[in-house]
């Protein structure tokens, strides 16, 4: 069963686009990363980043089969981005900051 899974799993990842399957993934993670961050707020970055990783995993099952370095790999690039899209964009910052 652990041998189908995991073959099945390799295959849906080869099965799409590469490109495709990144800017997927980014786009899904950027929503999880805003929303963890307006729902947690800051010093919770374990927290986050499990609420972020369970999520992702209910859009992308088969990501469970790709090393986990990866997937924190992903998610701190979309932390880079949402950064740097709270200091360029007042909407984003109210959005994850609220009414401030």
């Amino acid at each position: 069963v652990v041998v189908c899974a995991l073959g099945y799993g390799i295959y849906k990842f080869i099965s799409t686009p590469s490109e495709s399957q990144k800017e997927q993934i980014r786009t899904v993670l950027l929503q999880l990363v805003v929303q963890a961050e307006k729902s947690f707020g800051s010093k919770t970055g374990k927290i986050k980043f499990s609420f972020v990783y369970g999520e992702l995993l209910k859009h992308f099952t088969w990501l469970k089969y790709i090393p986990l370095m990866v997937i924190e790999k992903l998610v701190e690039d979309s932390l880079d981005t949402m950064q740097h899209l709270l200091e360029t964009n007042q909407n984003v910052r109210e959005i994850v900051e609220g009414d401030e």
